[in-house]
């Protein structure tokens, strides 16, 4: 459910919590993907999405997930998140990576955000880039996967299986080892509202990445 930006997650996000303890002491594409503001809660004010922050205590739930679009675009996120941090939530972000280098990792990490999950539609960064619509949107995604890993902020990998990348889901669970990703989260596409247009991949293509996530 995404309130202001927020999404409730009482899912395992996959991030070790002790691990991050130790080390603590838009989406922005032109394409599809994109979310208008309302959705990135741009419209709602910081107190009230902390209100809303606050009934998550007395509905027991223990993770927030801080999404959008793009949620590092939004310019008092940090504090939306240290507020949830503070009232004792495990916080992660979903984003595209695009705005995360050393100075924004470690900001994230002195918070006491959990982690983040960054978005990767293929190895080949010229895929990548025409689906996001950003031309070095790869690059930069990248580039925040490193930030990442040099200021101790644990990553996931978000990988969602389309016609034009399914194949290399094999490829990418060796990449996202190989980087250090905490967990690479395989989603499949649901091309309903702005996503309508997308192909989705056909039943065989689904047993087939279902086939490369039984023998990886």
């Amino acid at each position: 459910q995404h309130i202001a930006g927020v999404e409730r997650d009482d899912d395992d996000t996959g991030f070790d919590r002790g691990r991050h303890r130790e080390t603590s002491g838009a989406e922005t594409f032109r394409q599809t993907p994109v979310l208008p503001s309302r959705a990135l809660g741009i419209d709602k004010k910081a107190e009230e999405i902390r209100r809303l922050v606050v009934q998550f205590v007395t509905l027991g739930v223990s993770k927030v997930r801080i999404t959008g679009g793009e949620p590092l675009v939004r310019p008092d996120i940090l504090d939306i998140a240290r507020y949830a941090v503070k009232l004792g939530f495990m916080v992660v972000f979903g984003t595209n990576g695009m705005l995360i280098d050393d100075r924004m990792a470690k900001t994230l990490v002195e918070i006491g955000v959990m982690g983040v999950g960054i978005s990767i539609d293929s190895l080949d960064p010229a895929k990548h880039n025409a689906f996001r619509g950003v031309p070095g949107a790869w690059e930069a995604a990248v580039a925040g996967i490193e930030a990442s890993r040099r200021n101790g902020l644990q990553f996931q990998i978000h990988f969602s299986a389309q016609p034009m990348n399914y194949q290399e889901l094999p490829a990418v669970i060796d990449w996202a080892h190989r980087l250090g990703a905490r967990v690479l989260n395989v989603f499949f596409m649901v091309c309903t509202g702005r996503g309508e247009e997308l192909t989705d991949i056909t039943p065989a293509q689904y047993e087939e990445v279902l086939g490369y996530l039984v023998t990886c």
